[in-house]
């Protein structure tokens, strides 16, 4: 008996990362995947290219288990990659992040978002291309 495991892969994406006093945005979500049984493992490959707004200093990447900000961070913490990435403002930077969720339960509708936030950025950095994919295991 074989077991169709589901991948989602979404290149779509939002053309704007908030200004720092807007915290952290939705790059790109993930459509809609059923895992095929319990205690499944997702991975997660996701990057962005963006050019970051005036006065950026650095930008802290995330993927998320849901559709929002609030949602479970899965990749891993910025201490855990050497520290969040250091950007110049204008100067186009593309950041590559993946992760594992090892207990994303049963869901019966599970997608995953890509988010950034900039630091110390006055404007919205302008967002070129972005992929995330999620393959269950």
């Amino acid at each position: 008996m074989g077991v169709r495991n589901p991948t989602a892969f979404v290149n779509n994406q939002n053309t704007a990362l908030p200004t720092a006093a807007g915290g952290e945005g939705v790059i790109c979500t993930t459509n809609l995947m059923t895992l095929p049984y319990d205690g499944a493992i997702v991975f997660l490959f996701g990057y962005f290219t963006f050019v970051p707004g005036t006065a950026a200093s650095n930008v802290t990447p995330r993927i998320r288990r849901g559709t929002t900000i609030s949602g479970f961070q899965v990749s891993p913490q910025a201490a855990q990659i050497g520290g969040v990435p250091v950007v110049v403002a204008a100067t186009q930077i593309t950041i590559v992040l993946n992760g594992v969720d090892t207990a994303p339960g049963a869901a019966g509708n599970l997608q995953y978002v890509l988010t950034g936030q900039q630091g110390a950025a006055t404007t919205a950095g302008a967002i070129q291309d972005a992929a995330l994919i999620a393959v269950v295991l």
